[in-house]
């Protein structure tokens, strides 16, 4: 059944993952600029990632995990809502 109120939760839903996206994306700016390398280099260890400490190293491998996580709900939502608008 389609009704309104489904689309109007799902468009919450995709605005909360895309403030939940933009946040962290802030998060992994801040330890790229920290670090000067970004967060391909540092997954493949392609960079001075030695020298990041193991805080931050955890807390950017836990960011990239998050925002997968967040883009992947972000486009299940936006799924729902497209096939809800056919």
């Amino acid at each position: 059944m389609h009704t309104d109120e489904y689309e109007i939760s799902l468009s919450r839903e995709i605005d909360v993952c895309k403030g939940r996206i933009k946040a962290i994306k802030k998060d992994i700016l801040k330890i790229e600029k920290k670090y000067g390398f970004d967060t391909g280099s540092f997954q493949n260890n392609k960079s001075d990632s030695d020298n990041v400490s193991e805080s931050d190293a955890n807390n950017w491998t836990e960011c990239i995990e998050l925002l997968n996580t967040w883009e992947l709900k972000q486009r299940e939502f936006e799924a729902l809502f497209n096939r809800m608008k056919k």
